[in-house]
């Protein structure tokens, strides 16, 4: 035996409200990430200087001189 079970317009509303901030913060999410791992990553020296810059996007050409003048946002990694 079958048994359905109906749904009122309000919880058919909050389970699709729901259902659209779950699958918006998980967009957002990998969007973030994916914009984060794109970033060029500045290989600092223990002193702190600027060793070398790599660029991981098709047309960036930043290098040392451009950390904090055109370059704004990066990754930084400390050399061993």
């Amino acid at each position: 035996m079958t048994r359905y079970t109906t749904l009122t317009n309000f919880q058919l509303f909050l389970l699709a409200l729901i259902t659209g901030l779950i699958a918006g913060g998980l967009g957002l999410a990998q969007s973030m990430y994916r914009e984060y791992t794109l970033l060029p990553e500045v290989t600092l020296d223990r002193a702190g200087q600027c060793v070398k810059v790599t660029n991981f996007e098709n047309g960036h050409a930043f290098a040392c001189p451009d950390v904090d003048v055109l370059l704004r946002r990066y990754r930084k990694v400390i050399a061993q």
